[in-house]
């Protein structure tokens, strides 16, 4: 498992520390079973059998991908963006598979600007103030609604996917 997270990133860009957090789920006495699960889906089988699906899916997707990915090359990337209409494929060079851990001072701002654009509908560059907030269909798996605050939106925010 070691081996295969060294592989994951460009130039042993993962430090001790973040190997032992990936690994620390799967540490006894935990059972490995999970683990062995979790490694068998990374053929990317199970993606391919969802391909028809996702071509219903109207949830505004963003696909992050390193250019370097070693186990899932650049066309799965852009198979994935071809197969749900409603995303937007970044390709990050010089990084593998953790682009987290390999870019996180590129992925951030990427990310930010797409939840501005499409959830706050405000053009690119244009910072609104206080954080960015996504609406959620109301998923919440039985919780009340006294567990979560409601959030609050400024006056001159917007919030809600495109139209």
């Amino acid at each position: 498992m070691r081996s295969a997270l060294r592989l994951g990133t460009v130039e042993d860009q993962l430090t001790d520390d973040d190997v032992q957090a990936y690994l620390a789920p799967w540490t006894p006495p935990a059972r490995v079973d999970g683990l062995f699960r979790f490694a068998r889906a990374l053929d990317g089988i199970g993606l391919k059998q969802l391909e028809r699906s996702m071509a219903n899916w109207a949830l505004p997707t963003l696909i992050l991908w390193g250019e370097d990915d070693p186990f899932h090359t650049v066309d799965v990337a852009e198979r994935l963006n071809a197969a749900i209409p409603s995303s937007a494929l970044g390709l990050v060079p010089g990084c593998g598979h953790f682009l987290p851990d390999e870019a996180p001072e590129t992925i951030f701002p990427i990310i930010a600007e797409y939840l501005r654009a499409n959830y706050l509908r405000l053009p690119h560059g244009h910072r609104p103030p206080g954080p960015v907030l996504v609406p959620l269909e109301d998923h919440r798996l039985g919780m009340d609604e006294e567990d979560d605050a409601e959030p609050v939106v400024a006056e001159d925010q917007e919030v809600g996917p495109n139209a």
